[in-house]
């Protein structure tokens, strides 16, 4: 929260206040590719409705402008675990109950993968995404 509060103040200083409204807002002002790309791989080819999060949902591994982008939620199972946990501490939370996790990897390529999954899973990535996805009839 205080990188972000910097970020705003900064770009306010600079003349640049339209900044921190297009990063609030990505979705709406055609910015959406970078959170359909972070939001995607999560819930992707999982069990839907399963008690245990490391089944229903996944992990992947951001960069880290991407990560700041997105608060931090690719810890994604973490944060279904225990929702009151604040994204700042999403990560030292993650290494701590790491071997309980699956292993983590990166998100493009993680992507890239579930295209192939949710074809052998649903018969095709459409069905998946009107079904289940996050943006059904995107």
């Amino acid at each position: 929260l205080i990188s972000h509060t910097v970020f705003v103040v900064a770009c306010i200083a600079s003349g640049l206040w339209f900044l921190p409204v297009l990063i609030t807002f990505a979705p709406f002002y055609g910015a959406g590719w970078h959170s359909f790309a972070c939001a995607t791989h999560q819930h992707a080819a999982c069990e839907a409705n399963h008690p245990d999060f490391r089944i229903s949902c996944g992990d992947a591994i951001l960069d880290p402008f991407s990560s700041f982008l997105y608060w931090r939620m690719e810890y994604h199972i973490e944060h279904h675990m225990f929702a009151s946990i604040p994204c700042y501490n999403l990560k030292a939370f993650s290494r701590f109950i790491a071997d309980q996790l699956p292993p983590k990897e990166r998100a493009l390529p993680r992507l890239l993968k579930l295209n192939t999954v949710c074809k052998e899973k649903y018969g095709s990535w459409q069905y998946w995404r009107d079904n289940f996805g996050l943006y059904k009839g995107f």
